[in-house]
């Protein structure tokens, strides 16, 4: 691995660093990988903020994809998908 949370997470571990903000999922799946669950304390809750996505409306595209991003969302809502890959975490 070598995304720069993985290496904070390392870091932290190994006392260089005092903290770390990581979305709590992305931090859990890391921490497991990397075995550091022992050696690192969750300090707050930082996803409190809702995550938006957006299409430019200049693109040729951008209204076309922006549906079928909003069908598939509620085909996985509805079908209980969602929920099942957010419990995952």
């Amino acid at each position: 691995m070598t995304n720069s949370e993985s290496s904070n997470l390392k870091s932290l571990s190994l006392g260089r660093i005092d903290l770390t903000i990581i979305y709590d999922k992305t931090a859990n799946i890391l921490l497991n990988q990397l075995r550091l669950q022992a050696n690192i304390q969750l300090a707050f809750i930082n996803e409190t903020t809702p995550i938006y996505l957006a299409f430019s409306r200049r693109h040729s595209q951008g209204q076309h994809y922006a549906a079928l991003f909003d069908k598939g969302m509620k085909t996985i809502r509805e079908s209980g998908l969602y929920q099942q890959i957010i419990d995952s975490y």
